[in-house]
């Protein structure tokens, strides 16, 4: 049923496992469920979904990346480990809000609650142009995992993706 209302989907793969983000960007809803009890999903509310093929559902929502984090945007999401990114949190979700000025938000999956990003005063200054996706700048990010692909590093320039070797040739 949540899928219904989760309209924001996002596929990726990390350490051999298939996952999904799904966000509701809509509104709140609620729900009965089949053992007469009430589901609510809150705006914005994400789930992380990981793939299980040896059962049914095959689908389980998770609350542990592993101690990665998973961003996600108008770009493919990307799995790093925050002790190669300064300032990132384990086990969130990175997403971009792109119903209130593209804010960058943190969803916790621990907690299951999203918070604006210690850098959206920065991000959303008169100076910056609006957040459309996730880059990062710093050499020693080297934990970014790209659809089950080699590790890849994240490029600012039009924020595509440029391989370690490819970066040494320009």
């Amino acid at each position: 049923m949540a899928s219904m209302f989760t309209s924001v989907k996002h596929v990726f793969f990390f350490g051999g496992n298939l996952y999904q983000v799904w966000r509701n960007a809509t509104s709140a809803r609620s729900w009965l469920t089949p053992d007469g009890g009430r589901f609510v999903m809150l705006k914005d509310h994400i789930f992380v979904l990981k793939y299980n093929p040896e059962r049914r559902p095959c689908w389980d929502a998770v609350t542990d990346l592993g101690g990665y984090s998973v961003f996600v945007g108008k770009n493919h999401p990307v799995v790093l480990q925050p002790k190669n990114a300064p300032g990132v949190t384990a086990n969130c979700v990175y997403w971009i809000n792109e119903q209130s000025r593209n804010e960058p938000m943190v969803f916790d999956t621990v907690t299951g609650t999203s918070t604006l990003h210690p850098s959206t005063a920065k991000a959303l200054s008169p100076s910056c142009k609006l957040v459309c996706c996730w880059y990062f700048l710093d050499d020693k990010i080297t934990e970014v995992q790209d659809y089950g692909r080699k590790p890849r590093l994240i490029s600012i320039d039009h924020c595509e993706q440029v391989s370690k070797s490819s970066r040494k040739a320009h």
